[in-house]
């Protein structure tokens, strides 16, 4: 078995997991315990960006040597397309490819970035009063309602009828930041 997913609990990891259970893959489970917030040294000794998830392949069916990578939505590329013959995820022949691109990258490009701006903010002791908590959380409430409209417009799925990588990217990030629920 030459796949081994590292996971950091409260971390994108939670994503890589959940893909590697829907393809089907087999895997070595590494967990990595916080230290005491960040991430441990067991991380920073195999990628240097010290950051979960990661994932090594040894040997790679690509390069039939180890490969190391962290980033959750290029770790996520890469197992569809190795290990995963494509499958969850949508090429420009799919009518409904434009949803799963942008979707697939709004979870990393604006809906992370939003939460923790928000988290960071509150954890200041900010004035709840304050603009500046006031404009994200207004942000917060749009995207959930961009969120809900997708949803009624599918029926099922953010990027269409059936799931994909895009719904993993997206809805992981409700499992690990449960102060996402407040705004819902």
């Amino acid at each position: 078995m030459p796949l081994t997913l590292h996971h950091l609990g409260l971390s994108q990891s939670e994503r890589i997991i959940w893909l590697a259970e829907e393809l089907g893959l087999d895997y070595n489970f590494v967990h990595h315990k916080r230290d005491p917030i960040f991430a441990p040294k067991s991380l920073k000794d195999l990628h240097p960006a010290g950051t979960a998830p990661v994932i090594e392949d040894d040997p790679s069916p690509v390069t039939n040597s180890r490969v190391v990578l962290t980033e959750s939505g290029a770790i996520i590329d890469y197992l569809i397309a190795v290990h995963g013959n494509g499958r969850l995820a949508l090429t420009p022949k799919d009518a409904d490819y434009p949803h799963f691109i942008e979707w697939y990258h709004f979870a990393n490009g604006s809906f992370q970035p939003l939460w923790i701006s928000i988290m960071m903010t509150r954890a200041s002791k900010c004035d709840p009063d304050s603009p500046i908590l006031k404009y994200l959380e207004q942000r917060a409430h749009s995207i959930y309602a961009m969120i809900d409209a997708r949803l009624a417009e599918t029926g099922a799925f953010i990027a269409g009828k059936e799931l994909t990588a895009a719904d993993i990217m997206i809805f992981s990030l409700f499992n690990h930041h449960p102060r996402l629920h407040c705004y819902s």
